[in-house]
């Protein structure tokens, strides 16, 4: 199967960010696009280590 890159603001509305990279780990989805206000929502240190405990990258980063 090819790649696929979901982009967070697709859900944002229904999903804040950590449960968005679980959901997306559950269905092993490995590389998304997430913003920086969302980030900034959890802090830094809970998205990166969201991340790295689901094994996902990031695709694409959109600043504020």
């Amino acid at each position: 199967m090819k790649s696929i890159v979901i982009n967070h603001a697709t859900v944002h509305e229904r999903a804040d960010m950590s449960t968005f990279l679980h959901l997306c780990a559950k269905r092993a989805v490995k590389s998304v696009s997430i913003w920086g206000k969302e980030i900034d929502k959890i802090g830094e240190v809970v998205a990166l280590a969201a991340l790295r405990e689901h094994g996902i990258t990031v695709f694409w980063l959109q600043s504020h």
